[in-house]
């Protein structure tokens, strides 16, 4: 977005096959207009919600997530279109929810719908995840979901390198669905302060 702010999205379209890949694509053209052209993230996401929900494709919507980072003051905007909430793992491995009650409907529903924001400080050592729901609805033989406190658990223990955040969670995630093929994918974003 400039120098200093860079946004990171996930999104998860309800449905499979070619008309959800057409609406995910849709997605991501229109989200960089949106994002580049407004002037705050919740009212991109009223602008990407109208376009979503006008579009000829169907009955389908999108949960959608944007975290926009600010490598000058190391602050994260987040806004939530009916996605899951990002975490965030403190350097004494406590995990937090980011903006759970501050979330809107996911975008296609209904045009005219309104958005929050949440701004949050990242303090050095800080790790934020964004992921789709593949994660904590996989199952095991039991038909017991692996759910968001198998994943703030596994992420609390998590090592402190990204790559190995992402790899230690699929792990987990395959180790107790003890090989149970999953319904959904499985989608992560990982960043990390530094210093």
């Amino acid at each position: 977005l400039s120098e200093t702010r860079v946004a990171v999205a996930l999104g998860d379209v309800a449905g499979k096959g070619v008309p959800a890949a057409l609406l995910m694509a849709r997605l991501y053209s229109a989200a960089r207009f949106h994002l580049l052209t407004e002037s705050s993230l919740p009212k991109a996401f009223e602008g990407l919600n109208d376009e979503i929900a006008s579009s000829a494709l169907g009955h389908r919507f999108i949960t959608y997530i944007v975290a926009v980072l600010d490598g000058q003051n190391n602050e994260i905007t987040i806004t939530n279109a009916g996605h899951l909430p990002a975490l965030v793992k403190s350097a004494d491995g406590k995990v937090r929810l980011i903006g759970q009650h501050d979330g809107g409907m996911p975008l296609g529903i209904a045009p005219g719908q309104q958005f929050n924001e949440t701004k949050v400080s990242l303090a050095v050592g800080d790790t934020l995840l964004l992921y789709t729901d593949g994660v904590t609805e996989a199952m095991n033989s039991k038909n017991e979901l692996y759910g968001s406190d198998g994943l703030e658990k596994c992420l609390s223990t998590a090592p402190d390198d990204v790559e190995k955040v992402i790899n230690g969670v699929v792990s987990d995630v395959e180790q107790f669905s003890g090989g149970r093929a999953q319904r959904d994918d499985i989608c992560m974003v990982v960043m990390k302060r530094n210093e």
